[in-house]
């Protein structure tokens, strides 16, 4: 697709096969999508580049010696205007290198968009949720884009290599479990290696945080009563006096019609 004939209405499309054709090397990166005074905010501490002059350098300094295996993309449209535009992408993805070593995470991209002579992006701020926390992270300001509930979820098994594939939808609670997570379905437990909060961010929309150490899911809520909720399973979670009123009205909102 053309840049000159970009539009708002295929902003979201074009960003997907953007970002498609860059990690699967089909597209090679062009110094004027962006602007001359361009900046971008990378995953990691640090990484923070300014100018179209020092991007282009370190695009032409990275090699990846391997295969970068994605999953689908969601890209949203958050802001629109003739002259200005941003845009939201998510999608798992596996870095796969030829010595075997794999590198899985989920990663978000807020682009801001300009339209001068061309469109053109001002500002990309990178966010990289690794499954495996072995990086600084930098968590850039968005706005969360909820994915669809069909959506499967990447994770790492704890203490394994194992890739695990589940499907939100199935997922009857989630507790905290330091610096992991366990999750409770109807058949089996699994603790994986995502934090809570990170968990939350990617099931925004599916699953709702009751308590600071708790996922639910609204659809697996058979009661609730002051201050706490009961699922299918019979398992009763409590829920903080303060965040009483706002779960409820989730829980209504998101079982309405259901």
């Amino acid at each position: 697709m053309s840049l000159q004939k970009l539009t708002i209405k295929n902003m979201a499309s074009f960003v997907s096969d953007l970002i498609t054709g860059l990690y699967s090397g089909t597209l090679q990166y062009d110094e004027n999508l962006i602007t001359e005074d361009s900046i971008w905010l990378g995953a990691y501490r640090g990484q923070v580049l300014k100018g179209r002059d020092a991007i282009s350098e370190a695009m032409a300094k990275k090699e990846l010696v391997g295969q970068a295996i994605l999953g689908p993309i969601y890209t949203k449209t958050i802001v629109l205007g003739k002259k200005h535009c941003e845009t939201i992408s998510e999608f798992d993805r596996t870095l796969i290198l030829d010595n075997g070593q794999q590198s899985m995470g989920h990663v978000r991209i807020h682009a801001t968009w300009v339209k001068r002579v061309r469109w053109q992006i001002a500002v990309t701020s990178v966010q990289s949720l690794m499954v495996r926390d072995d990086y600084p992270q930098v968590f850039a300001l968005h706005t969360p884009l909820t994915p669809p509930s069909e959506q499967k979820l990447m994770l790492r098994e704890k203490g394994t290599d194992n890739t695990i594939f589940i499907q939100p939808s199935m997922i009857e609670w989630v507790e905290n479990d330091s610096h992991y997570s366990t999750i409770h379905m109807k058949d089996k437990v699994i603790t994986v290696g995502i934090e809570l909060r990170d968990l939350y961010r990617r099931c925004e929309g599916t699953l709702i945080l009751c308590h600071a150490s708790y996922l639910i899911n609204p659809m697996m809520v058979t009661s609730i009563k002051r201050f706490s909720l009961t699922l299918q399973s019979g398992v009763i979670l409590p829920i903080p006096e303060k965040r009483y009123t706002s779960v409820k009205r989730q829980l209504l909102e998101m079982t309405k019609g259901k």
